[in-house]
């Protein structure tokens, strides 16, 4: 494998955190009967799952690629939370929300000049 597929590995294991995080807010923010079924129905298996396997492509990643490079990316998954999260669950897009997200992207840019 060449060094572009562990980076496309890193970059879909930040995707399916940040899916995996999206489903566990949606399934906070529904009302369950008891509490085996508030934490371990369907979504959240799914997004624990999810998190495993991204975890282990975060692992496998880093066989090729510098971990400095990795702790990077790996911040974009707020920004794809925050962006999921507004357009899939309708949260609010604040002020300081987007100027969280600008200075994110704006230090992702500068550190990869």
């Amino acid at each position: 494998m060449m060094f572009d597929s562990y980076l496309l590995v890193l970059i879909i294991s930040v995707v399916m955190a940040s899916v995996s995080q999206i489903l566990l807010k949606h399934s906070a923010n529904r009302k369950r009967e008891s509490f085996f079924k508030e934490y371990l129905n369907f979504e959240v298996l799914l997004a624990y799952f999810l998190l495993l396997i991204s975890s282990l492509m975060v692992i496998f990643a880093l066989q090729k690629i510098e971990y400095k490079n990795a702790a990077i990316l790996n911040s974009l998954g707020q920004v794809l939370v925050l962006l999921m999260s507004w357009r899939l669950l309708g949260e609010i897009l604040t002020r300081k929300k987007l100027i969280g997200i600008t200075i994110i992207v704006i230090g992702v840019y500068v550190f990869f000049l």
